[in-house]
């Protein structure tokens, strides 16, 4: 967004702030971010408090019928996502660069039991591969696209 913010989500949570002070709009979209920064206060005792459920409500009360969504770390790095409960669903976004099949299933299985939103793959080397009926790149029949893995369920 190429925008230096002067507080972020971590100045709301230790009550620095006023919740305007940290909401900024994307230009020319109905888009606002609350952007993280670097800080020494160690995050994860800030995301487990009772003050992201109220920061979460606020949020659904100014905002009833958007969507909220928090980028998390890695979810194999830090756990996060799979602590983190003030959210409705989960939607993951890997790079076909960088996560592993492997790393992928380990990250299904954490976080099932919790709602998903669905996967986003970025940077993929294959990119779009649209014929006139649809996605080729399905992962049925050949089995392109699963690996020796089955397909998740």
């Amino acid at each position: 967004l190429d925008f230096s913010p002067r507080y972020g989500v971590i100045d709301y949570l230790n009550e620095d702030v006023d919740i305007t002070q940290v909401l900024y709009r994307v230009a020319e979209t109905n888009m606002f971010v609350i952007p993280g920064r670097p800080t020494g206060d160690s995050p994860m005792d800030l995301m487990s408090s009772s003050r992201v459920s109220k920061f979460h409500k606020l949020l659904k009360g100014m905002f009833p019928k958007c969507y909220i969504f928090y980028d998390m770390p890695p979810t194999l790095r830090v756990d996060d996502a799979v602590i983190f409960e003030d959210k409705d669903c989960n939607l993951v976004v890997t790079s076909e660069s960088k996560t592993s099949v492997d790393d992928l299933y380990q990250t299904m299985e954490l976080l099932s039991g919790q709602e998903m939103l669905g996967y986003v793959l970025n940077k993929s080397k294959h990119g779009s591969r649209i014929s006139k009926y649809g996605y080729s790149y399905y992962g049925y029949g050949g089995g392109e696209g699963y690996g020796n893995h089955s397909p998740p369920r």
